[in-house]
């Protein structure tokens, strides 16, 4: 009998046991599938996720996708396909097709307004037919420009046009242009992780203003930056 009383208090032991256990466990996934759906709405818990994600891991997950038959947002259309009335093709080394990366570019300035953007547009200094190959952020002089993303600085320079520029490479054949910078703080070859400062804002090379020329390219070819921002 006691026995047999033994056994029926380990069996309830064991059962209460089994029971706490799957408690715990059904708290805990509880737990993290509220934190994982407020990790969105709550500011301070996105950041951190966002730069777990980002921690000592490549930024790309997966091949550049390039969908070949969507044409650029309807809002811009007009303004790129057509000039005096005339079709034009863009030159070989722009595309006016989509890419899409598997993370978005960070702003690389804050605050700023797109004041010309990716196509053909009359210049501004010289007057004449020209195709924009990235996007002007209108900025106020000397604002922080920063990496979209983590990446090896490739070149920096200055010429007659685009003023002091950098040139950043990323991950499976992208490229990241900065021009028209007052200050230029990186050096080539040095790794630098998406959000660092780069320079500063300026109004150097051809330019009406102050401002930063944006460019992103894929294997040497120029892409419209807004879908990637």
């Amino acid at each position: 009998m006691k026995k047999y009383s033994y056994r029926v208090n380990r069996r309830n032991y064991e059962v209460l046991y089994n029971m706490f256990i799957k408690q715990i466990i059904a708290a805990v996934f509880i737990v993290l599938t509220l934190i994982i759906c407020n990790i969105s709405k709550n500011p301070i818990l996105k950041s951190i996720s966002d730069e777990f994600k980002t921690f000592n891991k490549p930024v790309y997950f997966g091949e550049y996708k390039i969908n070949h038959e969507r044409k650029l947002p309807p809002k811009h259309q007009n303004s790129i396909f057509t000039m005096n009335e005339t079709t034009l093709p863009s030159p070989e080394n722009c595309s006016l097709n989509e890419i899409i990366i598997s993370t978005p570019l960070k702003r690389p300035v804050e605050n700023g307004e797109i004041s010309c953007f990716y196509g053909y547009r009359v210049h501004p200094v010289t007057g004449n037919n020209d195709f924009h190959a990235g996007i002007d952020i209108a900025v106020p002089l000397n604002s922080d420009i920063t990496a979209v993303l983590n990446g090896k600085i490739k070149e920096t320079g200055e010429n007659r046009i685009y003023g002091k520029y950098i040139i950043m490479s990323h991950d499976g054949g992208l490229e990241t242009v900065y021009c028209h910078c007052n200050d230029i703080f990186v050096k080539e070859g040095m790794n630098i992780r998406r959000g660092e400062r780069l320079g500063k804002s300026g109004n150097t090379g051809l330019s009406t203003g102050p401002h930063l020329h944006f460019e992103v390219k894929y294997k040497g070819i120029n892409y419209n930056p807004e879908y990637l921002l």
